[in-house]
């Protein structure tokens, strides 16, 4: 009987020393660890400022290869992709340009589709455009202010930076040389052209194109 009580104490006695030797080898945690061990810390970032300065639609145009151009009334220049035609009649096409804006006209051969003049007229001008070479003929005509030009490949391209209208015109300008009794009557034309409130005010009919349409 004693030795059967002696072994069920040793057991006891051993489950409760494990137990005991648990708990005396724990660390309890110093007061604040916890809240130190979740305190939430503050993420820093750098920064980054845009340092990109806005560009201007004018410095936007120069960086791509644009040039400001001041034009006088007249003739462009055959670089821009045409050659100028001349006739031998003494038929002219006037253009009045209102105030509202200053404009680059080309004649364009109906037959071909051809540019046989491009003239730039300034705002409040008009300008006469004479012995053109008889045929039928339409008009490209751009609206704007402060004109840009550069050259790709050799060829000039031009267009306007502030307030661009470009337009075909519909109506036709016959400059063949009219038949009578008494000969031949020779045709001349005249066109009034303005902008005002964001719209043209033409004297003949047209429909809206492209910049890329104008200059081809």
């Amino acid at each position: 009987m004693k030795k059967i009580s002696f072994s069920l104490l040793l057991v006891l006695t051993i489950v409760n020393y494990g137990c005991n030797t648990n708990e005396t080898n724990q660390n309890p945690p110093q007061q604040g660890e916890i809240v130190d061990q979740f305190r939430p810390r503050k993420l820093e970032q750098d920064t980054v400022e845009n340092t990109t300065p806005t560009l201007t639609e004018e410095e936007k145009l120069i960086k791509e290869g644009w040039d400001k151009a001041s034009i006088n009334n007249g003739i462009m220049p055959d670089c821009y992709n045409y050659t100028p035609k001349y006739g031998n009649l003494d038929n002219e096409l006037a253009v009045t340009v209102g105030g509202g804006t200053d404009v680059a006209v080309k004649v364009m051969s109906l037959s071909s589709d051809r540019c046989i003049r491009y003239i730039y007229i300034n705002s409040g001008n008009t300008y006469s455009i004479k012995n053109i070479p008889e045929g039928t003929y339409y008009l490209k005509i751009a609206y704007g202010r402060n004109w840009f030009t550069r050259t790709l490949n050799g060829i000039c391209e031009g267009k306007f930076l502030a307030n661009a209208l470009y337009e075909k015109g519909e109506d036709t300008l016959d400059f063949n040389r009219q038949v009578t009794n008494e000969g031949y009557n020779i045709p001349s034309f005249s066109l009034r052209l303005d902008v005002t409130s964001g719209s043209t005010d033409n004297t003949f009919n047209s429909n809206g194109i492209s910049e890329e349409d104008f200059n081809n």
